[in-house]
Order: C-alpha cells, then structure tokens, then sequence
C-alpha cells in the first residue's frame, strides 16, 4: 500500500505549526481518528488519485466524495501501520511510533521528523501570509479572498453560518492547494481550521465535499 497521501498530510500539519509557532527540534504528537485515516488510504489508492510532495504543491482532489466506509477496524489499522507505514515514513519523520486508544490514533514523532520537515520543505509563501493575515486583529474575509486570488482566479467561497463555521474558501484548481479552509467569525477577529476534501465531505456531506467540476 501507498501512504504518501498519509505521510504528505503529516508533513503540511508539522509545517503549519512551524510557520505559527517556529521551528523547535522537539518531539510532535498527531492525532487523527480511523475514519480520516481510511480515507486517506481509500483516497490513495484511487487510480485518478495525486498527492503533492509537499505544502505549496497541493494535494489534488480526488473526483467526487469518499464513501466514508472504513477499510479496516482499529486493530486491523494498527497492524497495517506498525507493518508498513512505520518502516514507510523512516527516511522522513523517523522512528514514528503509533498507537490508538479506540478509534483515535496517536503518531508520536521524533525531533528528526520535525528537523526533516523544517530542513526539507520549501517555506510556503500562501501560508505564511495567510496565517499572518488570519492572525491579525480586524482580518476580513475579503482580505483572505484577495490573498487567495493572488495564487489562483478560480476560488469558491461558502456561507455556512451554522454556529461553528461561517465560510469556507477554497480553490478550484488545487493550487495553492486543495484543503478546505472553514473561517469562523469570532466578533474581534477570524479563526481558521482546514480540512482534506474526503473530510470536509464527511463533515458536511450537504456540500458535496465541495469537489471541483470535471
């Protein structure tokens, strides 16, 4: 099996948190329920399926949403990890160590995970201004749209108001990548979360995942 669409997604979530908080040669913990997990395999394995190398180079979106069904139990996904992906990731983030309590998954990651990414990586100028855009009090959503049309003219945009998320921006074309970035007004200043298109699709299964037309 192939868990660069796995591996990939670790490596954009070590790189976010060393644009917010700097780099530190420390030990990282992710976490990361079954369901995210098997759709990150089931989406890995899909033939039209493309994973980026890295943050900055997207992740394509697969085609339509994922089913959601679970490929394997949470035993049967700890084995797979411990036979495979472990010895998968060695060159990168190291000795990875993984365990689960239930259905939620902990990566534990040593600090030559955290030096590889900081080391290797290219420094993602969208996210960067992004998250020192988002971070500053008085943000607007028609600053973080402006920000997004400097990388892409194909953007879409979701009011939600729901109670947790009130918009969502992503781009149609996958660059400057394929996440869907769920902003939350907060009254004094925004808050952002993002989502691969399989979990935004479970999430919010009314959206359609917000898939880009073929």
């Amino acid at each position: 099996m192939n868990f660069s669409r796995l591996e990939n997604q670790m490596i954009d979530v070590i790189k976010e948190e060393q644009i917010k908080l700097g780099y530190r040669s420390e030990t990282i913990r992710l976490y990361y329920p079954l369901e995210t997990l098997n759709r990150l395999l089931a989406a890995e394995e899909k033939p039209d399926a493309q994973t980026g190398a890295a943050e900055g180079q997207g992740l394509s979106a697969v085609p339509g949403p994922s089913t959601g069904n679970c490929t394997f139990d949470a035993s049967g996904m700890q084995a797979l990890l411990e036979k495979e992906f472990r010895s998968r990731v060695s060159d990168s983030l190291g000795d990875v160590a993984v365990s689960h309590k239930g259905d939620r998954f902990c990566f534990r990651i040593p600090p030559e995970g955290a030096d590889y990414v900081h080391r290797s990586t290219d420094e993602n100028d969208f996210l960067v201004g992004f998250i020192r855009l988002i971070g500053r009090h008085g943000c607007t959503v028609e600053e973080l749209l402006a920000h997004f049309r400097k990388y892409t003219d194909r953007i879409r945009l979701l009011e939600l108001h729901d109670g947790e998320v009130d918009y969502v921006i992503y781009s149609e074309t996958g660059t400057p990548d394929d996440y869907r970035y769920c902003i939350t007004d907060e009254g004094c200043h925004l808050i952002y979360h993002r989502f691969t298109p399989e979990d935004f699709a479970e999430l919010y299964p009314e959206s359609g995942g917000l898939y880009p037309s073929q």
